[in-house]
């Protein structure tokens, strides 16, 4: 009986230990250009201390380095194919959810932008958060400079 106990509480402290290991993990569901889903590589890249710190991979997604565990607002960079996207200040929340990322090209949705928004615009991306009630988007919007 003792050694039964013993081996619940060693049990319940390896637990204990790994739990607060655990790194925060983000499953990306799908890569979209113009609403298409295309078969591309990614890498994912964290801005930490003034530096891009390239996020760990497992095969659909990737996790949060352990560096970044105590902040509340994450700047990411997303490469694929020819783009860079950069999303600043996304909440750590996020990142428990799936997401599908885009790039919506001219003729713009309007679910990314505003009609009124279109002719300033030069391209637009998106993280389409999934799973939250309804889906939410945090949609960037590059503009177009003038000489």
């Amino acid at each position: 009986m003792k050694q039964i106990v013993l081996l619940g509480l060693i049990c319940a402290a390896c637990f204990v230990g790994t739990a607060k290991a655990q790194s925060t993990s983000t499953k990306i569901t799908g890569i979209e250009v113009d609403g298409k889903q295309v078969k591309k590589k990614y890498k994912v890249f964290f801005l930490s201390d003034g530096e891009w710190v390239l996020a760990k991979r497992f095969p659909e997604g990737f996790i949060v380095p352990s560096t970044l565990d105590d902040e509340e607002y994450l700047t990411i960079l997303i490469e694929f194919g020819k783009y860079r996207l950069r999303f600043p200040d996304i909440h750590i929340s996020n990142f428990t959810e799936d997401w599908v990322v885009g790039v919506d090209r001219k003729p713009f949705s309007d679910e990314y932008v505003k009609p009124e928004d279109a002719k300033g615009t030069n391209r637009a991306y998106y993280i389409r958060f999934e799973g939250s009630d309804p889906n939410r988007l945090l949609v960037i919007t590059e503009k177009t400079t003038e000489r």
